[in-house]
């Protein structure tokens, strides 16, 4: 019969030998070897081992913590509440075995006068009790009882004839009852042992519909916490922490999750600062030739009838004035200060001439490139003309790298808020096109004209424009 049992990783050996020899010389017998002997399995030596031991002392390390072995080995200890946990390095120990309180012998230097060295060995002492410890009163059966006489033989015949009948078939049904209640308990067992290394809630929760009574329950109440909080605390998103502290509200981790949201609000309160809401002033720059085209501006009188200036491509911010400004407004009627969502059909305003610089309006026919189709002029439309609010007036906003999955595809998220620096596609309301950069730039105007275009994937950057303030 050994004292102690060591778990470790064969990668943590030599620790294990000096700690052995250590724990000898305060006297404990100790198994640490696993030398096989001849015609035995390594399985057989630990399992006999374990049953032989008094307690179960794991090693936690890098090592230990993946090894399967010294996972099963604590487990075994667990399962007779004489685990004794003990770090060696400054690990996460693994969820199943994180409500016992681990010794940290992380800088232990083979000081036996050591406090957390001392304290082990006080814990040590206390799990497998005082070494030939006296047994209980033991009732001594006396010899002299009295034998039945001639009075008592009818009683002593019925007595044989009927309750010895009952005595056996009770016997026989409490031995059925145990049989039942331990073929369950060990249904349980088995479950649990298949489980408890698993980082699946869904398991332990099965474990409690299957056993509501089971030795583990308390086990599973924790590891379902514990998986639960590392789920949510990952992200940045408030309305799970409160989850958490909705169902545990007395939890482990409140106070943790109350700071969580703290921190979230002021995320949030920070990002929503960048956010675009309807009435800002925006400039729209060009991510054609590595952002470096330039941006969106009015410049001269149309070519398009009636319309007012050209819209076109100028290396300035503001080419003349505000000619490069824009107010973004709702086409479907949403408040001036509400976010502008991906998606939203919007006007965009010059702000040019003390902002009567017209709508982005898409008008008459411009040819930008040889071999494709023509494209459609982009100009701004009088204010006070029906064109200013009509169909060639609109364009849908839809955020570039704002995706999401669907049906295992990326796809554009069509609820994410544009925000500052937003890469975003302008897409022509009544036929599909694209707003982008048309042609080559005039050197002596350093401008590009702009145009309604359908877009081929040729040269997917002239499509894409970024939000400035």
């Amino acid at each position: 019969m050994y004292d102690i049992f060591i778990s470790y990783s064969s990668r943590d050996k030599d620790f294990a030998k000096d700690f052995a020899e250590d724990l000898k010389s305060e006297g404990f017998s100790v198994w640490w070897d696993t030398s096989i002997p001849a015609g035995k399995t390594y399985a057989e030596v630990i399992e006999e081992a374990l049953k032989a031991s008094k307690s179960v002392l794991v090693l936690w390390s890098s090592n230990s913590i993946t090894s399967d072995w010294v996972k099963l080995e604590a487990n075994e200890g667990r399962e007779k509440k004489v685990l004794i946990p003990v770090k060696i390095e400054d690990v996460d120990i693994p969820f199943a075995f994180k409500n016992i309180q681990a010794a940290n012998l992380i800088n232990w230097n083979r000081d036996h006068q050591h406090p957390d060295f001392k304290k082990l060995i006080q814990d040590i002492n206390s799990i497998i009790g005082v070494k030939n410890k006296p047994q209980g009163n033991v009732n001594i059966i006396p010899n002299n009882l009295n034998k039945p006489n001639s009075k008592n033989r009818l009683y002593t015949s019925k007595l044989k004839k009927y309750y010895i009948p009952v005595v056996i078939f009770v016997a026989l049904g409490a031995f059925g009852l145990n049989w039942m209640s331990n073929n369950k308990r060990d249904k349980a067992v088995i479950f649990w042992n298949d489980i408890s290394y698993q980082n699946d809630i869904s398991l332990f929760e099965t474990y409690k519909e299957k056993f509501p009574n089971g030795k583990y329950i308390k086990e599973a109440d924790s590891i379902i916490e514990d998986l639960l909080w590392a789920s949510y605390s990952k992200l940045n998103d408030s309305l799970n922490v409160v989850k958490y502290i909705t169902k545990y509200p007395n939890g482990r981790f409140v106070a943790e999750a109350h700071k969580k949201i703290d921190s979230i609000y002021e995320i949030n309160k920070k990002e929503s600062k960048k956010i675009i809401t309807y009435g800002d002033i925006i400039y729209i720059r060009s991510l054609e030739n590595d952002a470096q085209a330039g941006y969106l501006n009015v410049y001269e009188d149309a070519q398009c009838e009636s319309n007012l200036y050209n819209v076109v491509v100028s290396q300035n911010r503001n080419h003349s004035g505000n000619s490069g400004q824009w107010k973004i407004l709702s086409a479907q009627e949403k408040a001036i200060g509400s976010a502008v969502i991906s998606f939203d059909w919007i006007y965009l305003v010059n702000m040019y001439n003390d902002g009567n610089g017209g709508y982005l309006d898409k008008c008459g026919q411009l040819e930008c490139y040889h071999n494709i189709p023509k494209s459609h002029g982009v100009s701004t439309s009088n204010p006070n003309s029906v064109r200013s609010t009509g169909l060639t007036s609109k364009w849908k906003i839809k955020g570039r790298l704002e995706t999401i999955i669907v049906n295992n595809e990326k796809v554009l998220n069509n609820n994410a808020a544009i925000k500052i620096n937003s890469q975003v596609i302008l897409d022509s309301g009544d036929t599909g096109h694209f707003l982008q950069i048309c042609g080559d730039i005039d050197p002596k105007k350093d401008i590009n004209d702009a145009s309604a275009f359908p877009n081929y994937g040729n040269v997917a950057s002239e499509i894409y424009w970024e939000i400035e303030k």
